[in-house]
């Protein structure tokens, strides 16, 4: 069974980065985090994308961001 995404009001503005936390919020997606993977490393691979993991502190478990290379923006 394929899953669907549904995009939610206001999605679509040019943000630079996005956890992973935020992309896998179910009002984004309702895929897992494991689902998520492949096309998350196809879009690096393809220079749209760079996954960055960024420690606190604080935190036990690294964040990690995704930064969107802002030259898709003006193609």
């Amino acid at each position: 069974m394929q899953k669907t995404i549904k995009p939610t009001k206001g999605l679509y503005h040019k943000a630079d980065e996005i956890t992973k936390g935020e992309l896998l919020s179910k009002k984004i997606t309702r895929l897992s985090s494991i689902e998520m993977q492949e096309p998350l490393e196809l879009l690096e691979e393809l220079n749209y994308i760079k996954i960055v993991e960024e420690r606190t502190k604080r935190a036990v478990k690294p964040k990690t961001i995704i930064k969107v290379n802002p030259i898709i923006f003006y193609e």
